[in-house]
């Protein structure tokens, strides 16, 4: 269920994205609030089905497989390149990668195996080695939040059966992922020789004085403080049956749909929004 809200959300977003020089400033922003609820939300249905799916090979190979189909999709169809712009799958993919590295080091730990150890830290470093060389959506940090989210889920996992407990866990997801995007930030700014407390400051400014600061500056800061709300839809995904073909099949393809729109929206698309 919670993937059908993602992609209610995507829908969503892309309207706003495709039509920005004819729909309305407002909604517009609002777009891109929902939109950056997805990838969180597609991130934790990861997490989740790395430990129900029956063999995580076959998930993993599924979902590079589709993320190679539409990728030559869009290279036709879009013209685009296709070492350039990779789809969230790949990100998605590389993730299921690197939490298998991650659990075959625990459990070399455990039974004090080199082995698994070094096959898990070789996972590990290849799935970020990859995602840095391609640079799907969302890059690095969307496997940062893939690994957090499946630490949490470990150590803290949502139960429906514990409503005091689902309250407070839930927003600690929502902290967590709120402030690994503004290291993120930090470490964007600091890569670009400026201030990381700069947008700290600039933030609050930009939600509530929008007249005097940047567009893009607005869309970042707007997505930031609406991406740690995706947390709320986490339970509804709790206890899910086993989805049939179909769905299960649609929503890959939809998801690939899904981008890192502060970085697809194209300059047009700014000008046109500023001029609303």
């Amino acid at each position: 269920m919670i993937k059908w809200f993602a992609a209610f959300f995507m829908t969503l977003n892309h309207i706003g994205v495709i039509f920005a020089g004819t729909v309305s400033r407002k909604y517009w922003l609002f777009s891109q609030m929902i939109g950056a609820l997805v990838f969180p939300i597609f991130a934790y249905s990861v997490v989740l089905g790395f430990y129900r799916t029956r063999s995580r090979f076959k998930y993993l190979n599924r979902m590079l497989i589709f993320g190679f189909l539409t990728q030559m999709s869009f290279k036709f169809l879009l013209d685009l390149k296709v070492v350039g712009y990779m789809g969230v799958l790949f990100t998605l993919g590389f993730g299921i990668l690197m939490l298998m590295g991650y659990e075959y080091v625990v459990e070399g730990i455990k039974g004090k195996d080199f082995a698994p150890i070094i096959d898990g830290i070789l996972l590990f470093a290849l799935s970020i080695y990859y995602v840095h060389l391609l640079k799907p959506d969302h890059g690095v940090w969307g496997l940062a939040l893939i690994f957090v989210l499946h630490l949490l889920n470990k150590q803290l996992p949502l139960s429906v059966s514990e409503p005091k407990k689902l309250i407070g866990r839930t927003a600690v997801y929502g902290a967590a992922i709120f402030l690994l995007r503004l290291l993120l930030v930090a470490v964007t700014f600091y890569k670009r020789d400026k201030n990381p407390g700069e947008m700290m400051v600039l933030m609050p400014i930009a939600i509530f004085g929008s007249q005097y600061v940047s567009t893009s500056l607005i869309i970042d800061s707007v997505r930031r403080l609406a991406m740690c709300s995706a947390a709320l839809f986490f339970p509804f995904q709790i206890r899910e049956r086993k989805p049939n073909d179909f769905s299960k099949y649609f929503l890959y393809i939809l998801s690939t749909a899904s981008c890192d729109d502060s970085s697809c929206l194209s300059d047009r698309c700014r000008t046109n929004v500023l001029n609303l």
